[in-house]
């Protein structure tokens, strides 16, 4: 929505070249991987809701689903206007549980047909590198790394991705990866891991009684190679 500055786009080809680059270890990449999760969290009238999670692309370029902040539109352009800098409104926790406002300048870049936004905050520490799978193909182990509220760091169960398919989603068409993997209230935004490596970003969540009559849940996500493929044209938009 509004320009990046020649450093945001360095860094965002950075990452997009980074995912070529398997630099360190599954346990150390998790490690970083964790350490870069965030959560969104809205304010209103006093009270704070955390709204869903996100994941640091940059040092300070947040990759999350762009539904995490449809309802929350004309919110953000009040800030914008009013050039507000304070906590309020759309606002980032990170792993430590600290605060970080928006840069208001900045305001978010989205791809909405892939259900997927970038917002940049301010202030954070430099971002800790992890690897990036750029694929998923059925039959590959994934699991879920997330942080759906201010407390809390989520890890699925492993499991498996089991089809690849179009998924609609009110006016949105976004081509997704299915894994049967738990998933829970405020995934959306979190990471599909894979080996370590950053695979994909949750969508979305929903279940159903499997043959063997037990119920389970499905996450579905868009992966790397859907995410960069956007990146690249919001680089290339800019």
């Amino acid at each position: 929505m509004f320009l990046l500055t020649e450093v945001d786009v360095k860094e965002l080809n950075d990452f997009v070249c980074s995912a070529e680059k398997k630099v360190l270890s599954p346990e150390e990449s998790e490690k970083s991987l964790q350490q870069n999760l965030v959560t969104l969290v809205y304010e209103k009238n006093g009270v704070q809701h955390d709204v869903g999670g996100g994941v640091r692309i940059t040092k300070d370029i947040i990759l999350t689903a762009y539904h995490n902040i449809t309802p929350r539109k004309e919110d953000w352009k009040k800030v914008y206007e009013q050039k507000q800098d304070s906590l309020g409104f759309l606002s980032v926790a990170d792993y430590s549980g600290n605060f970080y406002a928006l840069e208001t300048s900045f305001l978010f870049h989205s791809a909405e047909e892939q259900d997927l936004a970038l917002v940049k905050g301010k202030g954070f520490s430099e971002i800790k590198r992890f690897n990036i799978h750029p694929g998923l193909v059925v039959g590959q182990e994934v699991y879920i790394l997330a942080r759906p509220n201010r407390t809390t760091l989520y890890q699925s169960e492993p499991g498996l991705v089991t089809e690849n398919r179009e998924h609609n989603h009110g006016n949105v068409v976004s081509y997704e990866y299915i894994a049967e993997v738990d998933s829970f209230p405020g995934c959306s935004g979190g990471a599909v891991v894979c080996d370590g490596a950053l695979a994909g970003m949750i969508h979305a969540s929903s279940s159903h009684v499997g043959p063997d009559g037990k119920r389970k849940s499905l996450a579905s996500s868009i992966g790397m190679l859907d995410t960069i493929l956007c990146i690249k044209e919001i680089v290339r938009r800019d």
